[in-house]
C-alpha cells in the first residue's frame, strides 16, 4: 500500500476524446466519481508516483517472503529463533 494514497481508487481513461478521464472512489457508504480536471490530475499524479516507487514483481515477492519469514520466526520460542548466536537454525525435515 502506498502511504500517501487516501485509499483505493480507479483512474479511468477513455479512448474517445469526448469522454474525459474520471476517478472512481469506492467507499463503504457508496461510490464517488470525480470528474473535475483538478481532482483527476491529483489522482493521476499520485498514480505516477506509485508507479515510480513500486517494487518489481520479483522484489515484491522477496519482500513478502521476508515478512512471512519474520512472522513465522516470531511465533517460535525465543531459544529456537533462527539467527541467534550459538543457536542452531531450524531446518525442516523431509519425509
Amino acid at each position: 500500500m502506498y502511504l500517501d494514497a487516501p485509499g483505493s481508487f480507479t483512474l479511468l481513461r477513455f479512448n474517445a476524446r469526448e469522454l474525459p478521464p474520471i476517478v472512481v472512489l469506492e467507499q463503504v457508504t457508496g461510490t464517488v466519481v470525480l470528474d473535475r480536471r483538478t481532482e483527476v490530475e491529483r489522482y493521476s499524479e499520485l498514480l505516477d508516483r506509485i508507479a515510480v516507487t513500486a517494487l518489481t514483481p520479483a522484489d515484491s515477492m522477496a519482500a513478502i517472503a521476508a515478512i512471512r519469514d519474520r512472522i513465522k520466526a516470531s511465533h517460535l520460542p525465543e531459544s529456537r529463533r533462527p539467527g541467534r548466536a550459538g543457536q542452531p537454525t531450524l531446518v525442516p525435515s523431509t519425509p
